[in-house]
């Protein structure tokens, strides 16, 4: 179904632009010369392969981390936790999406008409429905946890109308709806903070945010259900690793799509078949409470977590996500570059933060950021190649964030004896100094940092010494160097 929206967006833009004074901003970046087949730059003949590039009490640490943060001690099920995030994101901070100076300006937002907000109650709707009374004096309530049955879109405020900066911006409009925050995978447990009046949405605390889904996705839990799906988190857990992906639960009623990212109980009771992986997934009954059942699974689709941190695994995660479309804030359930981290790194237990900032400064994460933001050009890209450890460091420039996958020779190079740093990431495109248009990518790609493309001349690198920020990010056993 959001492969007919996207084509339906892209329609009413190439109309709109050919009827009206909105110029076309932007070119396409052809991908021909960068090799996208996985095996060219994670090769199955190297000795380390299958070596993997985390200890395995460093993996465990992050593990027992992840399940903290799903069910544990900072989840949505813990009532302290809870307590915490609702005082600090909600009560105190200022920048709160539900105090009223904070709710959007209808004069500076856009619609999918390419028409202001000001002359339509869209914004005073939003107000209304929000009944933002409810979230002045908040109790912690035990039946308010509740799990994800649905697949969901994470929005900054209930409703499901896009709003854009001006279109006539290069780099605004289309597909960068400043209403879309994120997306919620089924089976992760939630707190529900408040609800619209038309109960059409709920604000929920997630383990990575706080935000509105549309309710019909949610189910209530009680103790029963929390503490069976607890105790079978702790025996073992699996995770989805063949994204987009349909599996039946064993009575047929239940088939549903999965989303790399997704994280599940295995039901060990169950007896499968070889190369099978039985999951216990939540369901909602007709009162919206949360039932169990359990659905077999392929072991190309769930791998058991955490799985092994090996050159070997990164390629088969990432051969399910190369190459799908960037979704700004998860759009239509794809991914922009932190959302890519994010779930490419769920089957080996890795939870990391939700946004880039977060995930380049992240200490339970990180063992060491080293900032080359003063750096020249050249010397970031040498100190890359030379102290940057393959799919354990996290490349962080303002507003992105891409994967080091490790130095090669470059063809095209004049010299064959220089290394050029290739990454894994999710990107929309380039942008000159100017800002004035974009070369588009828009989809996760093998990309090398270089100096400048053909492709895109005239556009800044994402190494540019003129871009202010650029920090290695490392992930502990991944330590980049030690500074004396």
């Amino acid at each position: 179904m959001h492969r007919k929206i996207i084509f339906f967006m892209a329609v009413l833009f190439i109309s709109l632009i050919t009827t009206t004074t909105y110029a076309v901003k932007f070119k396409i970046f052809p991908l021909d010369k960068y090799n996208q087949d996985p095996k060219c730059w994670i090769n199955p003949e190297d000795k380390d392969y299958d070596k993997p590039l985390i200890s395995s009490t460093t993996q465990r640490e992050y593990f027992e981390l992840f399940y903290e943060r799903y069910y544990g001690k900072k989840s949505p099920w813990d009532s302290n936790y809870v307590m915490e995030r609702i005082q600090d994101e909600i009560l105190n901070d200022k920048f709160s999406k539900v105090k009223e100076e904070n709710l959007p300006k209808s004069e500076k937002g856009f619609g999918a008409n390419f028409q202001l907000y000001v002359n339509t109650n869209l914004v005073n709707k939003i107000k209304e429905n929000m009944n933002l009374g409810q979230f002045k004096n908040l109790e912690y309530k035990p039946s308010n946890r509740a799990i994800a049955v649905k697949n969901l879109l994470v929005r900054v405020f209930p409703t499901i109308e896009p709003y854009f900066d001006d279109f006539n911006k290069a780099g605004e409009g289309y597909p960068f709806d400043y209403f879309q925050d994120s997306a919620l995978w089924i089976g992760t447990p939630v707190y529900v903070i408040g609800i619209t009046q038309d109960s059409e949405w709920l604000y929920v605390l997630t383990p990575h945010l706080i935000g509105w889904v549309q309710s019909d996705g949610i189910a209530k839990t009680d103790n029963e259900f929390i503490n069976k799906w607890q105790m079978a988190t702790k025996n073992k857990m699996g995770a989805i690793i063949s994204t987009e992906t349909l599996i039946n639960d064993v009575t047929k009623k239940h088939n549903l799509r999965y989303y790399i990212g997704s994280v599940f109980p295995v039901d060990t009771n169950f007896i499968c078949k070889d190369k099978e992986v039985a999951i216990l997934i939540p369901y909602s009954d007709s009162e919206h409470n949360a039932k169990i059942t359990t659905a077999i699974a392929s072991n190309e689709q769930v791998a058991i977590m955490p799985l092994t941190a090996t050159p070997s695994n990164f390629s088969k995660v990432i051969s399910a996500l190369l190459g799908r479309t960037y979704g700004w804030g998860n759009s239509y359930f794809y991914n922009d570059c932190s959302a890519e981290l994010l779930n490419l790194y769920t089957p080996f237990g890795i939870w990391l933060p939700r946004n880039s900032a977060a995930q380049s400064s992240n200490k339970s994460v990180l063992s060491q950021v080293i900032d080359l933001s003063k750096k020249t050009e050249d010397e970031r890209l040498s100190d890359l190649i030379k102290f940057g450890k393959k799919f354990t460091t996290f490349i962080y420039i303002k507003g992105h964030i891409m994967l080091y996958i490790g130095g090669f020779s470059d063809s095209n190079d004049p010299d064959p004896q220089k290394q050029t740093p290739m990454t894994y990431q999710n990107m929309w495109g380039l942008r000159p100094e100017d800002n004035s248009y974009r070369v588009i990518i828009a989809k996760s790609c093998f990309f090398p940092l270089k100096k400048k493309y053909d492709e895109a001349l005239g556009c800044l690198s994402l190494s540019s010494e003129k871009r202010d920020t650029f920090k290695l990010c490392c992930l502990k056993d991944g330590t980049c160097f030690i500074e004396k």
